[in-house]
């Protein structure tokens, strides 16, 4: 039905086009000394109609983009479909690394990421998808750090229902953006149970920060993290 009102609305203006057109024509045409219109009603006319053409030309598209999120490596999908909420959580069987090993592995210094209100993480361990993530039991909290040259398509979120809350975050690296409540993360190695996360990127790393804890000591501890991995 939206497709078919969008085809009615787009022929309604291209007819309304070809009339202005025919007047245009009519108007500038007629030469037998008779007295000119004043041009601001058409070239009014014509704002408008190209206003309205803009428009319906766009919301499909609208429609299409308010449905689908992303930030790196990771898309943001909604989905009306019921989704399992019985997937393992993000630090089921994970490989145990030192601090020194996921420094190897990633790349990137990981002493900083231990210098926030968690404090030194309680587990290490080497992701299936790449990177390392770092578990606190506070707030069943963790932070999946890794690079950004992860295929776009390899991480998708689709959320548990339409109402989900999703927003970006200022203040927190390059970009951040924020999920609040249950979801799923889709991986092509698994399902994965998620609640709320705050992911952000810097500098070609990518930080996914999952807890229990309320949003806004969330948002604190990643701008926290943030600023300790930019001094590093």
């Amino acid at each position: 039905m939206g497709g078919d009102r969008d085809v009615m609305e787009q022929d309604r203006i291209e007819l309304a086009l070809g009339s202005l057109a025919d007047r245009l024509d009519t108007e500038h045409g007629d030469r037998s000394g008779a007295r000119p219109r004043p041009w601001w009603p058409t070239a009014a006319a014509a704002l408008v109609l190209a206003i309205l053409a803009t428009a319906v030309l766009v919301a499909p598209v609208r429609r299409a983009v308010a449905d689908w999120f992303g930030i790196g490596s990771t898309a943001i999908q909604r989905t009306d479909a019921d989704l399992p909420r019985d997937q393992a959580p993000i630090d089921d069987d994970l490989r145990t690394l030192s601090l020194a090993e996921a420094q190897r592995l990633i790349g990137i210094a990981i002493e900083p990421l231990t210098t926030s209100a968690l404090g030194a993480p309680e587990q290490v361990g080497a992701m299936a998808e790449g990177g390392v993530l770092l578990g606190w039991s506070a707030g069943s909290s963790s932070l999946w750090v890794h690079r950004g040259d992860i295929p776009a398509d390899v991480l998708t979120t689709k959320l548990v229902d339409a109402d989900q809350v999703v927003r970006s975050v200022d203040g927190i690296g390059e970009a951040a953006l924020l999920i609040v409540g249950d979801h799923v993360l889709l991986t092509p190695h698994r399902r994965i149970a998620a609640r709320t996360v705050l992911l952000w990127t810097d500098e070609q790393i990518e930080y996914r920060l999952e807890s229990d804890l309320e949003v806004d000591v969330m948002i604190e501890i990643a701008r926290q993290l943030d600023a300790a991995t930019a001094g590093a």
